[in-house]
């Protein structure tokens, strides 16, 4: 052995799979990252911090201030044959509320998951919300974790 030389040590591979034995199932955090939400709330503060929480999970995030300015983002997708994996959603925005909203997505066949992200979730609203397909309600304020859990959790049933 030559002096002042490190010697190599030897290191095993572990597999996940057998070498060209076909595809394997990919990790949680692999599926995250090709998932695209589109976040809708007015409140810029509420807004920016919900992307933020997503995208540092590795989701791909699109947001927008109000319900038209929405649907113009689900329109386009569509017409492009792609469309967002799930819908975040405010029910009280100005132009265009959470709850007609989804009612022109229910109206236009639109099939996307959402969730209600709302202070304002009386007993009402949330019978509402149970009849229009609304997959989750989640009360501001809320945890980061929560919500990125919850997030998982819809996107895991579709």
């Amino acid at each position: 052995m030559a002096l002042g030389l490190p010697r190599k040590r030897a290191t095993a591979r572990r597999y996940l799979f057998l070498p060209g034995a076909g595809s394997v199932q990919k990790s949680a955090e692999e599926q995250v990252i090709n998932r695209h939400i589109l976040v809708i709330e007015d409140e810029k503060h509420t807004r920016v911090t919900i992307e933020m929480i997503l995208k540092k999970s590795g989701f791909k995030v699109t947001s927008t201030e109000n319900g038209l300015s929405a649907l113009n983002k689900i329109m386009s997708m569509n017409s492009k044959h792609e469309k967002y994996d799930l819908i975040l959603l405010d029910i009280l925005m100005p132009e265009l509320g959470g709850i007609e909203m989804i009612d022109i997505l229910i109206e236009n066949n639109i099939n996307i998951p959402v969730i209600v992200i709302t202070g304002y979730a009386d007993k009402e609203i949330k019978n509402q919300l149970a009849m229009k397909r609304c997959n989750e309600i989640i009360e501001k304020p809320f945890i980061p974790d929560d919500l990125v859990d919850r997030v998982k959790a819809i996107l895991d049933e579709h």
